[in-house]
């Protein structure tokens, strides 16, 4: 009888080990998580305000409490976009995608390309396109692409990338018509 009440009081003591324990592990990867969220919550207020230096800082500190956190990362980039730091706004948008390359948000690494002055995208265009190499890009994607090139006068490549959009989706005017600007230059 002393060994069986033995072993109830065992088996009780662990069951309320394991319980608390990964609860306690739990509330830990939430206070983690709500702090990264208010870093970045901290970050788009800095952002709103143009104090992209500050931002910067918040976006990294919440990366550094989640580093899977993707929109820190895009987020970050378009920071250092607005301060014209354009190899380092690509390098946040790469690795939010090496991150989650399901995530189809290539969108925000071409929009940083189409942002770029025509000397600044001929610099880092070489970047871009290794980055959607092999990747589930989206039409966006490829179309924001194919207007970059079309701005530098890369219409064959440029039409290419349109081409690529409309396969991606079909029913994307905005590609077609941007491919028929293509072919009439």
């Amino acid at each position: 009888k002393f060994f069986s009440l033995a072993c109830i009081n065992l088996v009780t003591v662990l069951i309320l080990y394991i319980v608390f324990g990964f609860s306690a592990a739990f509330s830990d990867d939430l206070t983690t998580q709500d702090e990264a969220k208010s870093h970045f919550q901290s970050a788009e207020t800095f952002f709103i305000h143009g104090n992209y230096n500050k931002a910067c800082e918040e976006y990294k500190r919440a990366i550094e409490k989640d580093p899977n956190y993707t929109d820190a990362y895009y987020r970050w980039g378009y920071a250092l976009l607005s301060q014209k730091k354009y190899d380092e706004a690509i390098e946040q948008c790469q690795k939010a995608i090496e991150i989650n390359p399901e995530s189809g948000d290539y969108d925000s690494l071409c929009s940083i390309l189409t942002n770029l002055t025509n000397d600044d995208q001929k610099r880092v265009i070489e970047k871009i396109q290794k980055a959607l190499e092999n990747k589930n890009a989206t039409a966006n994607a490829y179309n924001s692409w194919g207007s970059a090139l079309y701005d530098q006068k890369k219409y064959d490549e440029a039409i290419e990338q349109f081409k690529k959009a409309i396969e991606k989706d079909p029913n994307f005017a905005n590609a077609y018509s941007n491919w028929g600007y293509a072919l009439l230059s």
